[in-house]
């Protein structure tokens, strides 16, 4: 391999490592699916943004992540059963600069939701 080959290959092995570790850093927000029912629209709200998580089916889940700029509160959700329930509510807790930050929402088997 010639040096500027090795030079490519150094630069893409750079760039993928810094994806990876943005990604570990970044908080993220999981929300999980354990009722009967389709969740025909999944919404979050943050202090400093939406995450929209769209149509989850039973026994799935589906993760995003989220800027780590954000004012204290809470994650605000909004769920969209495929029988034409709205579950709304907001728990948990968010907070400026929550680096690695793993957090969970779940809808189960008798509609209630809870956060970890």
């Amino acid at each position: 391999m010639t040096r500027g080959s090795w030079i490519g290959v150094f630069i893409a092995a750079a760039i993928v490592a810094a994806y990876f570790l943005a990604m570990y850093f970044s908080p993220r927000l999981s929300l999980y699916n354990q009722s009967s029912h389709v969740i025909e629209k999944a919404e979050v709200n943050l202090p400093q943004g939406h995450l929209d998580f769209g149509q989850i089916k039973a026994g799935a889940n589906n993760s995003l992540y989220y800027k780590l700029d954000q004012d204290e509160g809470q994650y605000q959700y909004r769920l969209q059963l495929d029988n034409g329930d709205v579950i709304q509510g907001s728990c948990g807790r968010v907070s400026k600069g929550e680096l690695a930050k793993r957090a969970r929402i779940s809808l189960d088997a008798n509609g209630v939701v809870y956060c970890q």
